[in-house]
Parts: C-alpha cells; sequence; structure tokens
C-alpha cells in the first residue's frame, strides 16, 4: 500500500475513505502523464497543414495564442479545440469546410502520441467502478481533447460524470465549478474525495468541502502532504478502501 501514515490523524483520514460515495479524478498529472508543453507543441504540428515554411508557421502560431487569448478572456477556461480551430480559419478568411476536422485530428494525432495513461490507472478505475461508490472527472482541459483521450485509452466508461471547465463555462476552481461538481456528486460533500496532484485539486476539494488526495508521481516513497491529507504514489492503493 503507497500510504506513508505519519501521525493519527493521518490514520483517521485514511480509515474514513471507507465512507466515501463518490471519487472524484483530476486529468493531466493524476491519470494522465502529458507534458507541460504538449499543447503548444501539438498546435504547431496541427498549423504545419496550412504553411509552407517556418516564417508562415512562426506567423500562424501567435495566431492560435491570439484565438486562446480571445476564448480565456481572463477567465482561464479554454474552449474546445475544435472551437479554436474554427476562430482561427475565420481570422484568416480560409474557406474550407474540412480544414478545421482536419486540424483537429492532424493535433489529435500529434496530442495522443505524446501522453501515455498511469500504469496503476485502468486496473483502479476497472476495480473501483465495480464497487457501489460514483466515480467523476473534473479538469480544465478542453472538452473535445478530453473526451478523445479518454476514448483513446479505453477509460471513458468507467466515469459516472465528467466536469470540464469549457462545458460548465466555470474554471477550476471556482464556485461556479464546485457547483457544478456537487450537483454531479449527488452525495453529500463529506463523503467525496477528491484525487488530484496539484493545488487547485485540493482548493477544489476545500471549496467543495470534501477530502482530498494527492498523488505525488515524482516519488517512489509516498509523503505527508505539507497541507494535511493522505499522499499516495499509486493509485491502487485506494481501491481496497471502498
Amino acid at each position: 500500500m503507497s500510504f506513508l501514515s505519519t501521525n493519527e490523524a493521518d490514520d483517521d483520514a485514511w480509515s474514513a475513505l471507507g465512507e466515501m460515495q463518490c471519487l472524484i479524478f483530476d486529468l493531466d498529472g493524476t491519470l494522465l502523464n502529458r507534458p507541460q508543453s504538449l499543447p503548444s507543441e501539438a498546435n504547431k504540428e496541427a498549423l504545419k497543414l496550412l504553411c509552407t515554411d517556418s516564417s508562415e508557421l512562426s506567423a500562424l502560431v501567435s495566431k492560435m495564442r491570439e484565438v486562446s487569448a480571445q476564448f480565456t478572456d481572463g477567465k482561464g477556461i479554454l474552449a474546445s479545440k475544435t472551437h479554436q480551430f474554427q476562430r482561427l480559419i475565420a481570422m484568416l478568411g480560409i474557406a474550407d469546410d474540412s480544414l478545421c476536422d482536419r486540424l483537429f485530428q492532424k493535433y489529435m494525432e500529434y496530442y495522443l502520441s505524446k501522453i501515455s495513461v498511469y500504469a496503476d490507472v485502468t486496473s483502479t478505475l476497472r476495480n473501483i467502478s465495480g464497487q457501489s461508490i460514483r466515480v467523476g472527472l473534473i479538469t480544465n482541459s478542453p472538452d473535445d481533447i478530453v473526451v478523445a483521450a479518454l476514448k483513446h485509452f479505453g477509460i471513458h466508461s468507467y466515469f459516472d460524470f465528467i466536469v470540464v471547465a469549457s462545458l460548465v463555462q466555470f474554471p477550476k476552481p471556482s464556485t461556479g465549478f464546485c457547483q457544478n461538481v456537487l450537483e454531479s456528486a449527488g452525495c453529500e460533500p463529506n463523503r467525496i474525495l477528491v484525487v488530484g496532484d496539484g493545488d487547485e485539486d485540493q482548493v477544489t476539494a476545500r471549496m467543495i468541502g470534501a477530502r482530498f488526495c494527492r498523488v505525488s508521481r515524482e516519488s517512489d516513497q509516498s509523503v505527508r502532504d505539507p497541507n494535511g491529507g493522505i499522499v499516495v504514489n499509486d493509485l491502487g492503493s485506494l481501491v481496497g478502501c471502498f
């Protein structure tokens, strides 16, 4: 079991997991191993369809940044990648009904070739889905990328609900986002466990009133979260608790 109990409070937190009725996972860094630079790299790969030399590509990359800025508008919400490409094509004045689909396909081919699902994910989701507990996913990634990635790795069917910032129009963490999560969870906040690798996941859990489990992928040894709570490096540690 990949859990380091350092005091009685940690033991209590660990034993309390058996009372959870909803388990909610973050996506990138928790379930999927995705390089931080990948979105910009995949953009560049897709935009090669629109140009013939490096100078044109550089200009298109800048245009794509403008598109992303227009969509986020300081809200921290990324629109679907398809909508981003549609906006870019409109800005460029290109009339080609099939171009958006081809750009998205090229983007996803590159994107999916560079990400992987962590080794403990599929078995954990399969085992937990057989329990009487709701399983959810929360993420700020664009919805069409999320759906494509989950289907690519064959894990889409394990989730009872998915809350994506680009669909609910609130970023994680925010009051609006957390309200959507609570409505989807369908249980009392103290019966929800949020599992994530970042501080924004912990903030989300706190705003909801849920428990939090931090995933530490960079270490072979579990460590204690300095902000309190459970830390695991293997999601399989959670299976026997429900």
